[in-house]
């Protein structure tokens, strides 16, 4: 089912931090390995859910889900070189414990997929990621090949050549630099 009325903006920040609830072990890899963490905003004045998979060989960050309240940022923080997804998730309906089902990505694992992927059923929209995943370049993009159910956008930020996707999701350049999509 398609919301046209939500907005999910992802925004990708190469920073050393690390989530509270995995500090320890964030601090112990960050010694030896660079972190990247993704800054989700929800730009919606509904909740968001937002699920997460790593490809074979990568953990899904924060268990592969957690809830993104209207109007809220929330990082996440993985490997320098992580590759894998992310999915808004809409509609849905949790337990104390984190069992429920979402009318679109629902991954059937409840509130954290669990490295579960997204079921298709309606649509739904990825935000795919491979970090260092070719001559040491990041590639990102969102696809809409299994449908969509919320408008997504990714935006770079401190990197020598940002996104030119505005807060609100607008392009933000000259139409003589070409078409945007």
């Amino acid at each position: 089912r398609q919301r046209p009325d939500l907005d999910l903006l992802l925004v990708v920040v190469v920073l050393s931090i690390v989530v509270i609830k995995q500090e320890q072990k964030l601090r112990q890899q960050a010694q030896t390995q660079p972190m990247t963490t993704f800054t989700f905003v929800n730009n919606t004045n509904e909740m968001i859910w937002v699920g997460a998979a790593g490809n074979p060989g990568f953990p899904a960050p924060n268990n592969g889900g957690f809830e993104l309240p209207a109007q809220a940022t929330f990082d996440v923080t993985t490997a320098n070189d992580w590759d894998g997804l992310f999915w808004g998730r809409t509609g849905c309906k949790f337990d104390a414990q984190g069992n429920g089902i979402c009318e679109t990505g629902d991954c059937g694992n409840g509130l954290q997929c669990k490295g579960a992927r997204y079921k298709t059923e309606g649509g739904t929209s990825l935000a795919e990621f491979g970090l260092k995943n070719f001559q040491d370049l990041d590639f990102y993009d969102v696809s809409l090949v299994d449908g969509s159910n919320i408008p997504l956008f990714i935006n770079t930020v401190s990197s020598s050549q940002p996104d030119p996707i505005t807060a609100n999701g607008c392009i933000n350049r000259p139409t003589a630099s070409g078409p945007s999509g």
